[in-house]
């Protein structure tokens, strides 16, 4: 017993330094921005919409993790929620997520995955009103590139 709480401290630990190391990462992304676009040497408006894009796939990569422990935490108690009967690996799951809080930032909404419970609602709609926010950066900054 005394090992595997040994083990639960020391994968925690682990998790902790790694947690650590992203932050350190974070610190220096400035460095590492300013080394990459002098590297590449493309204009300030281009470097502008490429970070915004990197940003919009962070988000969606954020809220596709999220989704998925949603559907997780809601399959024990719905049949019909979207996570149920998937049978799927990991990399699947993700992918299905991924693809699902695109369409639904981006108001495309195909209609192949739907929601079934009051949490995944009210999830869709800050997802909804996050990606009418970030569509409206992207256009003032396309905008404001194109007008120089």
């Amino acid at each position: 017993m005394a090992k595997v709480a040994r083990f639960s401290k020391i994968s925690k630990l682990i998790r902790l330094m790694r947690l650590v190391k992203i932050f350190k990462i974070m610190k220096n992304s400035g460095k590492i921005k300013a080394h990459f676009s002098a590297s590449i040497a493309i204009g300030q408006g281009l470097e502008r919409l490429l970070n915004i894009a990197l940003q919009f796939l962070f988000t969606n990569h954020i809220f596709a993790c999220l989704w998925i422990l949603l559907g997780k935490m809601s399959e024990v108690s719905f049949r019909d929620v979207w996570y149920h009967d998937r049978g799927h690996s990991d990399f699947d799951t993700y992918i299905h997520a991924f693809y699902f809080t695109v369409q639904t930032m981006t108001t495309v909404g195909y209609g192949d995955m739907s929601i079934a419970t009051t949490y995944e609602r009210l999830f869709c709609i800050v997802l909804m009103v996050c990606g009418v926010v970030i569509f409206t950066l992207i256009s003032g900054s396309l905008a404001s590139v194109l007008s120089n």
